[in-house]
């Protein structure tokens, strides 16, 4: 029954094949009758919950007016079980706005995440009542107002809000936060493990309230942050400074002169910096610094292996080979992002990999000299792995590879298969990854040989990919279809900007991809085009490329700071 006392998920049926009787078994593919798709009937759940939806303003009077207690019971259930299916419902149909008319039955405390630009700026002042009710089961929120309002109306607003939040966990203010702001949280939001402040006009007397002890003797609240984003804020050096000092909590610190911040605690003597011990998971120093900045970045990764050893993803620029020797002598480090900016770009990886390469779950790499052989043999627990413009040492041609049998995402970036060693450690890498299921080639040039296709081919044929994407790449479309034919465990083909892609080529794509048994989903956007396209006709023209893809080196992918933010850096091809 619909209205079991136990939570259900909200199953949206795939469309799946309907297997069909051939009767013309023995003929060529090209006239082999293509089948049939159809849709499966909608679940009944699935087609309640809708109904509910379609009359959500009758349900939601019902709250306050009905006496029956079977009724009140059946309520109460679809509050705690599907708000969130009913929400979003109601966001697509009124344009991203919660109306207030159906407060009553969608904000309830069974609602843990909330986004305020979701709330209209005339129902401020009943929203705040409304919290005295529900207010007590949010754990994030979101102050993305996204309305043209007076700063100190703003500020009002969040600091009314904020007393009504005894349990939130998250706490997103964007720029609507000042040092009144801060000096009132850690009485007001005791329970805060995670603060978002960017672009906002704090200051370092805000900040240090936020773990003060003591105010004229009397004892006051202490926040205990695992997470803090500081991204756009310049000019706080002693503010995070003190943080690092007073609240040991602090995993995550995200402030793009974070680097600076700790060589100035430490720049008299580094080797005091083995006396304290932080407990940071993550830091990044920015991959653009210029060369003025290179004496300082020997002294912070050395103070950094002394002070942070529980580092587990670093995203840091390598200068020399000393800069690699403090690093590895972190114990914990698990995800590696390096941007080899040596004079001539060509820095031995290998050593390194020999030594930390057993622990590293991501590893992403700019230049560097590297073998592929090595890079298997010392790092086969990743889980991801990055290549932008590597430099491959020459090949045992008589050497085994081992199987990376954890590796599930690979991205190859800024290469050419021209370039025979390139295209050899690269496939030699691929064959040793049994168990990959998303590829993203960027900026790649592909050999237009039979060699590379039928390795390539090869490879697709005995693979378990799923998502394969060609960004900026130049390539023919005879490659896209030998891979739709070979690669059977395929479902994503994305390209985007490919040079010798067009519309027409895209079309014959489609076709040959609903011609197979297992239709691949394709998906298409090119700038010189007015037109995209999805994987049917009906949506040929509504595709939008919003890829959030793991281990880019681009500047632009982070929209509150200059260098990269590994805490955003979050690979998953649902997204896609």
């Amino acid at each position: 029954m619909f209205f079991e006392e136990e939570e259900e998920e909200i199953i949206f049926e795939d469309f799946e094949e309907v297997e069909e009787v051939d009767n013309n078994e023995g003929e060529d593919e090209e006239t082999m009758e293509i089948k049939e798709i159809v849709p499966e009937v909608v679940s009944l759940q699935y087609f309640c919950l809708q109904t509910i939806s379609d009359n959500l303003e009758r349900f939601n009077a019902a709250l306050t007016t009905t006496e029956d207690i079977n009724f009140q019971r059946h309520l109460h259930y679809i509050r705690r079980v599907h708000t969130s299916f009913f929400l979003n419902n109601k966001l697509r149909e009124d344009k991203g706005v919660l109306k207030k008319k159906y407060w009553n039955i969608l904000l309830n405390e069974h609602m843990k995440e909330l986004h305020l630009s979701k709330i209209e700026f005339k129902d401020w002042d009943d929203f705040i009542k409304k919290l005295d009710e529900v207010g007590h089961g949010i754990e994030k929120i979101h102050f993305d107002l996204g309305i043209a309002v007076e700063f100190e109306k703003a500020v009002v607003f969040v600091k009314k809000v904020l007393l009504k939040l005894q349990n939130i966990k998250m706490l997103h203010l964007y720029a609507y936060c000042d040092d009144t702001i801060l000096e009132s949280l850690p009485s007001s939001c005791a329970e805060l493990e995670e603060l978002s402040v960017i672009h906002s006009s704090i200051t370092e007397k805000g900040l240090m309230s936020l773990c003060q002890k003591k105010n004229n003797g009397d004892e006051i609240h202490s926040l205990n942050l695992r997470v803090i984003d500081l991204s756009g804020i310049t000019d706080i050096n002693d503010g995070v400074s003190y943080l690092l000092k007073n609240m040991p909590s602090l995993e995550l610190v995200v402030y793009s002169d974070l680097f600076f911040v700790l060589y100035g605690m430490y720049k008299h003597d580094v080797h005091k910096a083995s006396e304290d011990k932080y407990n940071l998971t993550s830091f990044s120093i920015p991959f653009n610094l210029t060369r003025n900045y290179y004496p300082f970045l020997h002294d912070v990764l050395f103070i950094l292996s002394k002070c942070c050893p529980h580092i587990k993803t670093l995203s840091v620029p390598i200068h020399i080979k000393s800069h690699l020797e403090s690093i590895s002598n972190l114990p914990e480090l698990e995800d590696f992002s390096a941007f080899d900016i040596s004079p001539t770009s060509d820095l031995d990886l290998n050593w390194f990999l020999e030594q930390k390469g057993r622990t590293l779950k991501q590893l992403k790499i700019q230049n560097f000299e590297v073998c592929a052989a090595i890079l298997v043999e010392s790092c086969p627990n990743l889980e991801g792995l990055t290549l932008q413009h590597p430099c491959f040492q020459l090949l045992d041609p008589n050497i085994s590879f081992k199987q990376l049998r954890n590796l599930h995402k690979m991205c190859i970036k800024t290469i050419s298969f021209n370039d025979n060693l390139m295209l050899q450690s690269i496939i030699k890498i691929l064959n040793c990854s049994p168990k990959l299921e998303k590829l993203k080639f960027y900026n790649t040039e592909f050999s237009r040989d039979d060699e590379f296709t039928t390795k390539f081919t090869k490879f697709c044929e005995n693979s378990s990919l799923h998502h394969l994407e060609f960004i900026s790449c130049d390539h023919e479309i005879s490659l896209l279809q030998t891979i739709l034919l070979t690669c059977s465990s395929l479902k994503t083909l994305v390209l985007e900007n490919c040079f010798e892609i067009d519309y027409n080529d895209v079309e014959d794509l489609y076709k040959m991809s609903k011609s197979l048994k297992k239709k691949v989903e394709i998906k298409w956007k090119d700038d010189r085009s007015d037109f995209t396209s999805i994987d049917s006709y009906d949506d040929m023209f509504e595709y939008n490329s919003e890829y959030d893809f793991l281990y880019e080196f681009d500047d632009d992918q982070y929209e509150s700071v200059d260098y990269y933010d590994l805490y955003d850096l979050d690979y998953d091809s649902d997204d896609v």
